[in-house]
């Protein structure tokens, strides 16, 4: 009776399928964890990135923390001064001079306007024929 029934063509087909869709699980399992090795491996560049960058600010934090910089800023932004330390200001007038050259520039060139085209040509081909 066993015999007959493991040589059947139905119990067969049952083994086969059962096969088929072994093998077929087996390779979406095995895809899966292709694609979660992979987001693993981005996931890791990503946190050494991380890290690179935290690593970057924690300098910046240390080096916006020393006295040093603070001094800079405080110099910069607030106009301090050492004590002892002279202060030397510096006009601004070159600025206006440049500004000035620059409008009798403009007016120089608004006072000379070219000729159009056509009437250059114009010229050049009738004011030709009367010399």
């Amino acid at each position: 009776m066993i015999k007959k029934i493991l040589s059947s063509k139905i119990f067969l087909l049952f083994i086969s399928l059962c096969f088929i869709y072994l093998g077929i699980s087996t390779v979406k399992e095995a895809y899966k964890r292709y694609e979660l090795k992979k987001e693993i491996g981005k996931l890791k560049q990503k946190i050494a990135n991380l890290e690179e960058k935290n690593n970057q600010m924690e300098e910046l934090i240390d080096y916006f923390n020393q006295d040093s910089f603070l001094e800079k800023q405080a110099r910069i932004k607030l106009n301090l001064k050492k004590s002892g330390e002279k202060v030397m200001i510096i006009p601004e007038k070159p600025k206006e001079r440049k500004q000035e050259a620059i409008r009798v520039f403009d007016k120089k060139e608004q006072q000379v306007a070219p000729e159009p085209n056509w009437k250059e040509w114009w010229n050049y081909f009738f004011n030709n024929l009367r010399e």
